[in-house]
């Protein structure tokens, strides 16, 4: 099982309920999940860039 941190986070409370919504789980599972997606993103960003890197290269 992966190590988990308990963790203090201040939010806007619209923005809370707001994600709350889309995600329709809890706190944690919705800041979990947003974590996820910001993880994901960068290293969307990062695979894609170093394909725009090496498709470059071979012109």
């Amino acid at each position: 099982m992966a190590r988990t941190r308990k963790i203090t986070v201040e939010l806007p409370q619209d923005l809370l309920e707001k994600a709350q919504q889309a995600s329709g789980t809890g706190i944690t599972q919705t800041v979990r999940a947003g974590l996820q997606l910001v993880a994901a993103s960068w290293t969307m960003l990062a695979y894609s860039g170093s394909e725009v890197r090496s498709a470059s290269r071979t012109r």
